[in-house]
């Protein structure tokens, strides 16, 4: 059985398909969350994207909390 990759194994710029893998979704998920802006990300040039590791990582921490919240009547 192979190990999942780590954080510490992904580079710091992230395509689309590493942050789906990193975030364990379809890369169709990631392009909705692209297209409403509920992610961080960088367009290069009109069809490249890409994404800070710890932006996305923070985005997600947060994400978290604020559902958790929610579900808590917070």
């Amino acid at each position: 059985m192979s190990e999942k990759p780590r954080l510490d194994d992904k580079p710091e710029i992230l395509t689309p398909d590493e942050v789906a893998d990193l975030l364990r979704v379809s890369r169709g998920t990631i392009n909705h969350l692209v297209s409403t802006d509920a992610i961080p990300f960088v367009r290069i040039g009109k069809r490249a994207l890409r994404f800070k590791r710890e932006a996305v990582m923070k985005w997600f921490r947060e994400q978290r909390t604020i559902l958790f919240a929610r579900k808590n009547g917070q």
